[in-house]
């Protein structure tokens, strides 16, 4: 296997952390998904993501049934993934279409396929009960491919969990869309110049977590030097500015439960009392309706 792959995080027999499964979660860019394929890790759960022949996007299960060797590593051959250990390729459905070894007997093996939409320039996850997948439910972010609104955007993988206030859409558990407006003082709010922006969050595990952003403009188009000027910015304020402070909060948290260390509550800390409330509510029912349906 070549070594010019990421590791893949440690993971336990079981997810540490708590989820909410029945929902989309962002992916990916989807401009970021070409010929290679990519090896993910989704609310502790190894991906792999890759293009078919006619171009889908496709995710299934990241780890190889027969050694365990991660399917994003692997190269994509005629649309169908490739393991990159013992060379059996899988197709989108999730099954094993080729086995190169004496005999060729195809094994009767099939990975979990998750649900993955491309729509507003990012790739879409569900990573719960396929059958319960709504496209419907994607969050309406079209303005990130409409060519009146020109965007810069980035992605990072971040150490803890994250958390945003201001006036916000949060769709549960962890997408916003931020309606950032600036203007004169005392120029009313339709008036000023609407920033819009996204801010999606993907838990890889307990400790990292993909951070997915995007803010958009609709003047300047075409100026690849105040882009860059704008994107520059933008990444030093979470970088070298958030980044940081999230990252050492968390390890002092020391891996206990938000509610337990009984943080101090101020005024403006409101929408995400409420937010992380809903959200725990939300798992709790899910939890809930698992249960009964077994």
């Amino acid at each position: 296997m070549s070594g010019e792959h990421a590791a893949v995080p440690k993971l336990g027999a079981e997810p540490r952390g708590s989820y909410l499964y029945n929902t989309w979660y962002v992916a990916g860019w989807a401009d970021g998904l070409g010929e290679a394929a990519q090896q993910r890790t989704f609310l502790e759960q190894p991906v792999a993501l890759f293009r078919d022949e006619q171009g889908v996007a496709q995710a299934v299960s990241g780890r190889c049934p027969h050694r365990f060797a991660p399917l994003g590593h692997g190269q994509v051959v005629e649309g169908t993934l490739m393991c990159p250990y013992h060379g059996l390729r899988f197709d989108g459905a999730g099954r094993c279409v080729h086995n190169p070894h004496p005999g060729g007997q195809l094994p009767d093996a099939l990975l979990r396929v998750y649900p993955l939409v491309e729509r507003h320039a990012l790739l879409w996850i569900w990573m719960g009960d396929a059958a319960a997948a709504d496209q419907a439910l994607i969050p309406d972010f079209s303005w990130l491919s409409d060519p009146r609104w020109e965007a810069v955007r980035g992605a990072t993988l971040a150490e803890g969990p994250q958390d945003f206030y201001g006036m916000v859409q949060w769709h549960a558990p962890a997408v916003l869309y931020f309606d950032f407006r600036a203007g004169e003082p005392g120029t009313p709010r339709e008036d000023c110049t609407l920033l819009p922006s996204l801010h999606a969050f993907t838990p890889e595990t307990p400790d990292t977590t993909h951070y997915f952003w995007a803010t958009a403009r609709d003047y300047k188009l075409g100026d690849a030097e105040f882009s860059a000027a704008m994107r520059a910015a933008l990444e030093f304020a979470f970088e070298q500015e958030d980044m940081p402070l999230i990252r050492d909060s968390h390890r002092l948290m020391r891996g206990q439960d938000f509610w337990n260390l009984r943080p101090l509550i101020l005024g403006g800390d409101g929408g995400g009392v409420r937010a992380r409330r809903m959200l725990q509510r939300l798992m709790e029912r899910e939890k809930q309706q698992a249960t009964t349906s077994q």
